[in-house]
């Protein structure tokens, strides 16, 4: 068969990433090589300057000034930047979300406070808008699911419907409907539909063999959902008090009871 069309072929079913993506990719890997050898580079300064006795504001002034992160992460947006809207984007916009924060508070010369977390949930935001569809984004949707207090849970629900009804893929789909139906746990502003959408999430997620792991954890979780919410009344526990004696949380109904969970692991 003629290699081109056995490419094409393979392309159309999903066999091999584009070649504009295997080039973001290589790009990625050589950056971050490239990034790890900087970083051991200045930390093995920063050792030399501690070894040498360096005040804390020197070695503070050196690491401002010196600091590799910040000029990494800027390399890793200009890539993004570069591939905007296209699948090349992605590598790109992985390496922002899981590093950036971690990299720029590195060198305490991020900028205004807040501007390294701000760099990475951008990331994660703009895989999961403009990126929907794609089998890459696994991480992403994962990362998203729990990011309800930093961006709501309204917009996280709404970004991770986005994903649900565009990507081909059953496992990511599973993926995404476990991380929607998460974020209604403990959101104490969460509508009526939102906790009727995160039962229905859990229970597709349980009928599901796409992701196995997850099936088990979403029964636990619809669980939670649907008998351990704020406001809703205790499941009754029976149990044998210190004498030796049965009893039931409900026989305390009216009164008030702490209960003192704890485990020894």
């Amino acid at each position: 068969m003629n290699p081109r069309l056995l490419f094409g072929a393979a392309l159309c079913f999903g066999l091999v990433a584009p070649p504009q993506l295997l080039r973001a990719q290589e790009d990625v890997a050589a950056l971050e090589k490239e990034y790890q050898t900087a970083v051991a580079s200045f930390q093995a300064k920063l050792a030399e300057l501690r070894n040498a006795g360096k005040s804390r504001e020197e070695i503070a002034a050196f690491g401002q000034a010196n600091n590799p992160a910040k000029d990494f992460v800027a390399r890793f947006q200009a890539g993004a930047k570069a591939h905007a809207g296209k699948e090349a984007a992605i590598p790109y916009l992985l390496w922002l979300g899981q590093n950036a924060a971690r990299a720029v508070a590195m060198s305490n010369a991020g900028g205004a406070p807040g501007a390294a977390p701000s760099i990475a949930d951008d990331a994660w935001v703009t895989l999961l808008r403009d990126h929907a569809a794609s089998d890459q984004i696994g991480r992403a949707v994962q990362t998203v699911g729990r990011m309800g207090r930093t961006l709501g849970g309204e917009k996280v629900r709404s970004m991770l419907t986005n994903v649900i009804e565009k990507n081909p893929s059953e496992a990511i789909v599973v993926e995404a409907r476990f991380a929607r139906a998460s974020t209604v746990l403990g959101d104490e502003e969460a509508s009526d539909d939102a906790r009727a959408m995160a039962k229905a999430d859990f229970q597709a997620v349980m009928a599901s063999k796409a992701v196995p792991a997850l099936a088990q954890r979403a029964e636990g979780q619809l669980f939670v959902l649907q008998n351990l919410q704020i406001g809703m009344t205790a499941p009754d526990i029976e149990a044998n008090d210190l004498d030796g004696v049965a009893f039931k949380l409900s026989d305390y109904r009216g009164k008030v009871v702490v209960l003192d969970f704890w485990g020894d692991w």
